[in-house]
């Protein structure tokens, strides 16, 4: 059994107005990489098969999709198909590859002038 640590981070909740805790655990790589800051103490040894394809912790997550999501996703996929920027929302971003639904590797993050992170394939 391969050990990794995971960490607890906050993510940026609309409804609220501020941040909250992530339903999910990740590595220091993997939250990096969402531009997210770790929760200090919250660090724990894991199992590394345990982690999803992103290095989040625990792999399966059910999380409930509105049809703004959905709508959100189709958008992306068909940009991401012709290698168009896809302007979506830091937030948007994060909450797609921590519950799976975007796979962080092959794609680059670049911010549009309003602020916008926009997906792009990677050259």
């Amino acid at each position: 059994m391969e050990s990794v640590t995971v960490c607890a981070f906050s993510v940026w909740d609309q409804n609220i107005g501020g941040n909250v805790r992530a339903p999910r655990m990740a590595t220091l790589e993997a939250i990096k990489r969402v531009g997210r800051t770790p929760i200090d103490g919250t660090a724990k040894s894991v199992d590394v098969a345990d982690l999803d394809v992103n290095d989040f912790y625990p792999r399966k997550l059910q999380v409930p999709l509105l049809a703004e999501d959905l709508h959100k996703l189709r958008a992306f996929a068909e940009a991401y198909s012709r290698n168009f920027a896809n302007p979506l929302p830091r937030e948007d971003i994060s909450q797609f590859i921590e519950a799976g639904l975007l796979k962080a590797d092959g794609l680059a993050v670049r911010l549009t002038p309003k602020g916008e992170a926009a997906l792009l394939t990677r050259p």
